[in-house]
């Protein structure tokens, strides 16, 4: 290995010589030089080249050499003894390496080995690869003398050995080799007893060095960036053929400005200014180059798409920073020398700040700028992560911070199925309330929970913009204003929530609930949108909104069909309360309101210390926290509550909000107490609930039953939040409260339940049931249509009110219909028809009032016969005689009576008639267990209308 040196400084002086060697001179240290593990062999006495290692291993020496076109090799091998797979001998015709351990191109003979025979052996670039193999047991002698010829015509090679009898084939094969020899050498692998037994005589190598007849080959293609491409060659370039020329881009048609070749890295950089314009499956064209040999390059081509990064938004985010967002990676290096103008003012940058991934910068003015008022910006000498220089922007930028009702939820399309004459999608329209352009870029659409985010996109000074989904965004490809989301909508057909962020703060949000949207109720079906009628109200209450109608089913990107003046007048209320547990009291509000955290209303008595959380979104509701929890049945009155909504209205507490924790529901707690079974067309069924007792009650608590054969099959419950009905209070449940209050004059709307179903109350007769959540029956009423006042005509639309609370709810007599002055119904507040709790003196039966007249009015329709009993048992009857001493109505024929009740008296005959007004006298007899017999007669007058 220590004469390697030497032997690079023989070749390159006097180039490749044949080889004709017998070892005659004694040495191998000239004529010609042998190198490698010279001090591992030896001219023997019979002018042999001779292995004479100190112990087992791997020996070899090389001589110069670039034989291998039309070429001869041969040689004799003497091995004294029996060869095997660790001890053998190679003879490397070629190699590219003076170390044939590190070999990557050459071809060898191997002798010996596992087989025992002769085989001619490639390898190129690392891979080794058997091209002939001779015949087995050639060689298994115990000892070896034998001569290896091996001839190369053309691309034939003819492989042959003489082991004493001549010269025998082992094999022929044909292949060309694509590499070029540097060396010939010996190759030995031995153990300790074998380390002097291999010689080597009679070298003759004769023949011409490679010549390439192959084009030459781009190895690789490396798209720096729109100004540089590299391309790497498996082999040195003629540089003389290496012109602008030999290049194309076969689409844009240009060519590069410079080729420059590197000899070491065998490559070419072609260098294009101006850098590339954006190009999609661009080719380059390589031709005419040539090698050294002047084999000229087969056309090649290479497709390669590129996008100039740009600056894809351009904002301010305050009066001294501006945010910069690129297409593609720009390191804070690109900023280095960048050049900043603002109205034709160079300006320094005070700081680049990088907010994301080298995507997103943010560059810090050294002054600030008028808020409201367009600036013209220039931006140059900014260098990407590939060293391209980005195009020069130019931009109109002004400062504006939006505030919340900037841009609103203008329309939205929530179900466009069926369709009318619109494109099948949802979408949700913006609009710019101010005179100021707006920039939604990363602004966030929020529905059910889900975030979007909104493109790099301006919405004008009173303009629109409308949302789609990316997937059906051709559909509208003829509407203005159309931007496509990133993915669909998600709007629910039946209600959803929408919230639209900035930076976290919310510009604008809406509660969209199907029923509440006024207009043509056949639009809910679908097909037609929801449009806002005043921008600028922003109660979101229900009234401004309405079903569209432009006949196409709505307006994305026009002035709505309904828009109209609609300023917000209302005062705002609570429209319910929920106290969600011992220590969260929920108040909800009637619209959106100023809310704030340090909100502290007034209360008492005054509970230990609270705080209070807001509604950040919808500004619907504000939380109450108690420190402790507050004790079940203590009533708690809120008397006022310091905030105002959005029109300047204060919150007004007309009554008191009552709330406090709920006790258990136990029978007789709550009772029915009105009914409509049969509603007007269009109407709906309703149930009236009356809380008798001192409790708070959780109204979640209560369910209505369906009931066959005395047996409950199915619970609806009233509702799932903790709302609460205090002592004293009245409960509607109804499936649309909307339908009821249209049709009856609903004194406390607050009282209404809409519940999504109630058990059938069939028009003839059927049953109401009370229960708890457990299905214990709590109360039941059976109802029919005959129990109504015989003189209504036509009971439709006529509600059932009980009459006395301390009677049972199954007592016929209990219920009557409501009045007519009232139109035949008293949701929410006291019945029209009832029973008054008058004290019985010292009498056993009165009656009141003096004058009734039953004309259904609803003022003294009744006569109220009251009794109270000294002992328990007694049966009474009780006959109505008119003045002229005739029978006209039996009440009581000997029926047990309670301890105390009331016997109510319509003023109708036993036929059902009308009786005429005047003067009646009511005859009451009792019988007692006791023996004792009671005989009272009363005076009464049904007076005229």
């Amino acid at each position: 290995m220590q004469r390697i040196f030497l032997l690079l400084a023989f070749i390159s002086t006097h180039g490749f010589a044949q080889i004709n060697e017998s070892f005659n001179d004694g040495n191998f240290n000239a004529n010609p030089i042998w190198i490698g593990c010279d001090t591992h062999f030896l001219i023997n006495t019979s002018n042999e080249l001779q292995l004479n290692a100190s112990g087992a291993g791997q020996s070899f020496l090389v001589s110069a050499s670039q034989t291998i076109e039309n070429a001869a090799w041969e040689c004799r091998l003497r091995m004294g003894f029996n060869p095997s797979s660790g001890n053998y001998a190679r003879i490397y015709l070629t190699a590219d390496n003076a170390d044939l351990s590190l070999v990557q191109n050459a071809l060898f003979i191997e002798v010996g080995s596992t087989q025992d025979n002769v085989c001619l052996y490639k390898i190129e670039n690392g891979t080794k690869e058997k091209m002939i193999e001779g015949a087995a047991d050639r060689v298994d002698l115990s000892a070896v003398d034998i001569k290896i010829k091996v001839r190369r015509n053309d691309d034939e090679w003819l492989l042959q050995s003489d082991t004493g009898a001549g010269y025998v084939d082992e094999g022929t094969a044909n292949f060309v080799p694509t590499f070029a020899s540097a060396y010939f050498g010996f190759y030995c692998k031995y153990t300790t007893t074998r380390k002097n037994k291999f010689f080597f005589d009679d070298i003759i190598v004769t023949g011409d060095a490679y010549k390439d007849k192959n084009p030459p080959i781009v190895s690789n293609f490396q798209f720096v960036n729109g100004s540089k491409m590299l391309l790497s060659f498996n082999e040195i370039l003629d540089e003389s053929s290496i012109i602008d020329n030999c290049f194309l881009l076969k689409n844009s048609r240009r060519r590069p400005n410079r080729a420059t070749w590197n000899e070491t890295d065998r490559s070419i950089l072609l260098s294009f200014n101006p850098v590339l314009d954006d190009v999609v499956d661009e080719e380059l064209l390589i031709r005419q180059l040539k090698d050294l040999d002047g084999n000229v390059i087969t056309d090649v081509s290479f497709t390669f798409s590129y996008e100039r990064t740009k600056v894809s938004v351009c904002k301010l985010l305050n009066k001294n920073t501006l945010e910069l967002t690129f297409t593609g990676a720009v390191p804070p290096s690109g900023f280095d020398a960048a050049k900043l103008t603002i109205d034709g003012l160079t300006e320094a940058i005070a700081s680049v700040a990088d907010v994301s991934e080298q995507k997103i910068y943010r560059l810090k003015l050294n002054r600030k700028l008028n808020e409201g008022r367009k600036h013209a910006f220039t931006l140059s000498n900014i260098f990407d992560a590939a060293g391209d220089e980005i195009s020069l922007m130019a931009v109109d930028l002004s400062y504006y911070f939006p505030k919340r009702f900037d841009v609103v939820i203008n329309e939205l399309m929530v179900a466009p199925s069926p369709l009318a004459d619109l494109p099948e999608t949802e979408f949700i329209e913006l609009y710019n309330t101010t005179a100021q352009t707006i920039n939604l870029h990363n602004w966030i659409l929020n529905v059910n929970g889900k975030n979007t985010p909104l493109p790099n996109v301006n919405i004008e000074p009173l303009d629109f913009v409308f949302l789609v989904p990316s997937s059906s965004s051709e559909l509208w490809n003829d509407y203005n204003n159309a931007i496509a989301m990133q993915s669909r909508l998600a709007l629910n057909n039946t209600a959803c929530d929408i919230a639209l962020y900035n930076n976290n703060e919310v510009m604008d949000a809406y509660q969209f609930i199907r029923n509440n949207i006024n207009g043509e109720a056949f639009k809910a079906d679908g097909g037609w949108s929801v449009e806002r009628l005043d921008a600028r109200n922003v109660s979101a209450e229900a009234d401004n909104y309405r079903w569209c109608i432009n006949l196409s089913g709505g307006t994305p990107g026009l002035a709505n069909s309904t828009v109209a003046e609609n300023k917000d007048d209302k005062e705002p209320t609570i429209s319910y309360i929920e106290l969600l547990n011992d220590t969260l009291l929920h108040l909800h509000f009637s619209e959106t309101m100023r809310l704030f955290d340090d909100i502290k209303p007034e209360i008492n008595p005054k509970p230990d210390n609270f705080i209070t959380s807001v509604d950040t979104v919808f500004l619907k509701y504000l939380n109450l926290h108690f420190s402790k929890a507050l004790p079940i049945n203590q009533i708690y009155t809120a008397k006022s509550i310091n905030i105002t909504d959005y029109a300047g209205h204060q919150l007004e507490l007309d009554n008191p909000v009552f709330f406090g924790v709920a006790d258990s529901l136990e029978a007789e707690d709550i009772l029915i107490n009105e009914v409509l079974f049969n509603p007007h067309p269009n109407g709906v069924d309703f149930v009236e609930l009356y809380n008798t007792s001192d409790k708070i009650i959780d109204i979640s608590d209560i369910y209505l039953a369906a009931i066959d054969e005395g047996q409950v099959e199915k619970l609806y419950q009233t509702g799932t939040t903790k709302r609460l009905l205090l002592p004293q209070s009245y409960l509607v449940l109804t499936t649309d409260k909307a339908i009821l209050q249209e049709q009856y004059r609903c004194k406390n709307p607050k009282a209404l339940i809409e519940v999504s179903s109630m058990p059938s109350l069939p028009d003839a007769e059927g049953t109401v049931a009370l229960s708890n959540r457990k299905g214990q029956l709590l109360e039941t009423f059976t109802y029919s249509d005959k129990m109504h006042f015989d003189l209504i005509k036509d009971d439709e639309g006529v509600s059932l009110e009980r009459l006395s609370w301390t009677q049972a709810a199954n007592e016929a007599s209990n219920w009557h219909s409501a009045a007519s002055t009232v139109a035949y119904a008293t949701p929410t507040y006291q019945n029209s028809q009832r029973a008054p709790e008058t004290g019985i003196s010292n009498h056993t039966f009165t009656a009141s009032p003096e004058v009734f007249t039953p004309n259904g009015n609803g003022i003294d329709d009744l006569l109220y016969i009251n009794y109270q009993n000294d002992e328990p048992g007694g049966t009474s009857t009780i006959r109505i005689y008119n003045s002229e001493g005739r029978a006209v109505k039996s009440l009581l024929n000997n029926e047990s009576m309670a301890m105390k009740g009331c016997v109510v008296w319509d003023g109708l005959s036993d036929g059902g008639e009308a009786l005429r007004p005047g003067i009646y006298v009511i005859y009451i007899q009792s019988f007692y267990p006791s023996g004792k017999v009671i005989e009272e007669k009363l005076t009464c007058v049904i007076g005229s209308e």
